[in-house]
């Protein structure tokens, strides 16, 4: 689910998953435009580790906090 806007951002729009995730990441799909996708994904592109990724998509999980 972390990286599910990363991966719209990227230009994926076919998803494979086990039943269990469905719904989830339908919400998250649903509930999260194009532009603010490509956005995430341009901003994971110019960072350096795989920790500051991690960290940033974490971060953009939390509800209701404002991110520039």
């Amino acid at each position: 689910p972390r990286a599910t806007k990363m991966l719209i951002g990227m230009g994926l729009r076919e998803f494979s998953m086990n039943t269990r995730s469905i719904t989830m990441i339908k919400e998250i799909i649903l509930n999260t435009s194009i532009a603010r996708s490509t956005e995430i994904f341009e901003r994971v592109m110019e960072m350096e580790s795989s920790e500051d990724i991690l960290k940033y998509l974490e971060e953009d999980e939390r509800p209701g906090e404002f991110r520039e």
